[in-house]
């Protein structure tokens, strides 16, 4: 039986879309950490849940946004017998879940470790307990995105 020949390409695509999506998960972690939790919400566990949620809840429809603005720009190139590239996306959503099942995980194993102890991760496990919901938060906010927008089309459809 002959073997099929070996293609790096798809390795080194699927390379670069974890590691796109490990970096954008990354920047996202450190937004949320000095931008929010390090500049006061420390104190106020509620007002890390909010702000986590308000970031959740921009950054999906930010990704909804860029996907149909990719998908429009797609048509028109259809449209006008233009032939493009694929563009290897990696959307934010990807990288949000990414993030957030990293910060749950992390958490459990630091309380399970009981590394709240040791002075330097003391702030970061707060944090991490700050937002290690944020994983719920993220799929019901992106189920209800989905379920509007599929209300919303079935509306349009019935009008």
């Amino acid at each position: 039986m002959p073997m099929m020949p070996y293609s790096k390409k798809p390795v080194v695509s699927y390379f670069l879309y974890a590691l796109y999506a490990v970096v954008m998960a990354a920047i996202y972690g450190l937004f949320t950490y000095y931008g929010i939790f390090a500049r006061g919400a420390e104190c106020f566990a509620l007002r890390t849940y909010i702000w986590n949620l308000v970031l959740i809840t921009l950054v999906l429809l930010i990704d909804r946004l860029y996907l149909y603005r990719l998908k429009k720009n797609s048509e028109k190139r259809k449209a006008a017998n233009i032939k493009s590239k694929v563009l290897h996306f990696v959307s934010f959503k990807a990288s949000l879940y990414l993030f957030y099942m990293f910060a749950l995980t992390i958490s459990r194993l630091m309380l399970l470790l009981d590394v709240g102890e040791i002075e330097a991760a003391y702030s970061f496990r707060n944090y991490l307990l700050s937002i290690e919901y944020g994983l719920i938060l993220l799929v019901a906010a992106d189920k209800f995105i989905d379920q509007f927008l599929k209300d919303k089309k079935q509306m349009k459809d019935l009008a």
